[in-house]
């Protein structure tokens, strides 16, 4: 659907900035950490900051598209993490000033500016780079999938997760692309978890990095983010 008669009913900053990309994607971050905003900043992809930029983000995507951000400043509860404080969708604002008390106006105008993209007729590229055993107090020994028995299938929780928001945005007609790497070794091995790379649909490609460059507990942070860099550096090619 086009949906470019709407522009005039969108903010005007908003508009005239949409009005000079309509033929190209605006790339969007879905977490799950600062690294995939920092390599689209880099790869100079990231015009203006979205709700997931620079967030630990490892709760599901999906509901937080389902229930128009309605909660996202709501702190609930220490969800995935044993120390962070986070709102209903497993998000924690670990760059705010008081990560129990986000910035509800910085967060609220985020939210509703890609809810406006989602209005307009640009094609709206989500990436997300999934968890890495380095989340759980950066270190590589433990990870939240491995410490947290309730979450019983991780790949649903990343790769179903994504499915759901492809699902979503398809019935609501807005135009979408979304790329979801995988990062993590335990959960994504070689043996388990996706294949190198496949396409789920016209608009869902799910990137096994875990095995493209193998890999594994002892490969550092530093390491896997300068990967999901390189892999960012060619969704524009």
């Amino acid at each position: 659907m086009n949906n470019l008669h709407l522009l005039p009913l969108l903010p005007h900053p908003i508009w005239k900035l949409i009005s000079s990309y309509v033929d190209n994607p605006f790339y969007v971050s879905l977490g799950s950490d600062c690294n995939v905003a920092t390599a689209l900043k880099a790869c100079n992809l990231r015009r203006m900051a979205f709700p997931w930029d620079w967030n630990l983000t490892l709760g599901r995507i999906y509901p937080a598209f389902a229930s128009q951000f309605s909660e996202w400043t709501i702190m609930r509860s220490k969800l995935y993490t044993s120390d962070r404080p986070s709102n209903r969708y497993g998000v924690s604002f670990m760059h705010d000033q008081d990560i129990e008390h986000p910035d509800e106006t910085k967060h609220t105008r985020r939210c509703s500016r890609l809810q406006s993209l989602l209005l307009s007729p640009v094609t709206l590229h989500f990436v997300r780079q999934s968890h890495k055993r380095h989340h759980e107090g950066g270190n590589p020994a433990t990870s939240f999938c491995m410490d947290r028995p309730d979450i019983t299938d991780i790949n649903y929780h990343e790769i179903e997760d994504m499915r759901s928001l492809d699902v979503y945005l398809t019935k609501s007609a807005f135009s979408h692309r979304i790329t979801l790497f995988l990062v993590c070794d335990k959960c994504f091995s070689t043996t388990q978890g996706e294949g190198e790379q496949e396409e789920i649909g016209g608009s869902l490609r799910v990137v096994n990095l875990v095995k493209r460059y193998r890999i594994t507990h002892e490969t550092s942070n530093e390491r896997i983010n300068e990967l999901v860099q390189n892999e960012i550096a060619k969704l524009r090619s």
